[in-house]
C-alpha cells in the first residue's frame, strides 16, 4: 500500500514535468517566431512566464527531494527521481534561453537581411525538434529515440560552429548586429545540448548507464573549433 502511494506521488511529479517541459517547449517556438516577426504582447508573454517557470521548476525539484528523504528509493525509482531532480534544472535554463532570445528580438539589433540569420533560423528549428524528441524520450522512457536525440546533436554543434565562425569578423569590428546572432545561435546551441541532457537520463532511467559526462563537457568553449580569434 504504501509502495503504491509512492509511486503515485513519482507520477504526479513526473506529470508535474511534463507539463512544465511542453511549457518551456511553447516558449522556444515562441521565442523563434518573433525572431523573424516580432510581436511586443507574445514577447512579453514569453518575458514574464519565466517566474512561473522557474516556481514551478522548483517545486518539482522540492518534491523529488522529499521523496529522497522519506522514502529512500532503490534502484529504477532512485534513477527516475534523481533525474527529474536534475531536469527540472535543465527545463528552467531552457526556458531563460528563451527569453534571452525574446529579448533580444524585442530590441530589434539584428538585422534580417544578413546571410547568417537564415542559419540561425535554420539552427532554431533543429533546436525546437532536438527539444521537442528529448522530451518525450524522457517522458516515454525511449532509449532508441534518446540515442537519436545525442546523435543529432553533433549536427546542432556544426551548424554553430560555421555561424559563430562566419560573424566573428563581423563582431571584430564592433558590427552590435552580429553580435546578437552570435548569442542567439550561442543560447540555440545551448539549448540543444540541454535536450541531449535529457535523452542521456533517460538512458539512465531506463538500461542504468550514465552516459551523460560522455557529452556533458561539449559546447563550454567560449570559441567553437575553429573560430579562435
Amino acid at each position: 500500500m504504501m509502495r503504491d502511494k509512492f509511486h503515485r506521488q513519482i507520477d504526479l511529479i513526473q506529470n508535474k514535468w511534463y507539463r512544465l517541459a511542453q511549457a518551456v517547449l511553447d516558449h522556444l517556438r515562441a521565442a523563434n517566431r518573433n525572431l523573424s516577426s516580432p510581436n511586443e504582447e507574445e514577447i512579453l508573454t514569453v518575458m514574464e512566464g519565466d517566474s512561473k517557470v522557474v516556481s514551478q521548476a522548483r517545486a518539482i525539484q522540492k518534491g523529488c527531494l522529499a521523496l529522497l528523504a522519506l522514502q529512500q528509493p532503490m534502484a529504477v525509482d532512485l534513477r527516475i527521481i534523481t533525474s527529474l531532480l536534475r531536469s527540472a534544472d535543465d527545463l528552467e535554463r531552457i526556458n531563460r534561453s528563451s527569453v534571452h532570445i525574446a529579448e533580444v528580438a524585442k530590441a530589434r539589433l539584428y538585422d534580417t537581411s544578413m546571410p547568417q540569420f537564415e542559419g540561425i533560423k535554420a539552427l532554431a528549428t533543429q533546436a525546437i525538434r532536438q527539444l521537442e524528441d528529448g522530451i518525450e524520450a524522457f517522458q516515454r522512457r525511449d532509449p532508441e529515440l534518446a540515442r537519436a536525440v545525442i546523435k543529432a546533436d553533433d549536427g546542432i554543434d556544426q551548424m554553430h560552429r560555421e555561424i559563430f565562425g562566419s560573424l566573428l569578423e563581423r563582431v571584430r569590428e564592433n558590427d552590435a548586429r552580429a553580435t546578437m546572432l552570435m548569442f542567439v545561435s550561442r543560447w540555440l546551441e545551448r539549448i540543444g545540448d540541454r535536450a541531449t541532457r535529457l535523452a542521456c537520463r533517460t538512458i539512465y532511467i531506463v538500461e542504468g548507464v550514465d552516459i551523460e559526462s560522455e557529452t556533458e563537457m561539449r559546447g563550454y568553449r567560449v570559441f567553437p573549433n575553429g573560430a579562435e580569434p
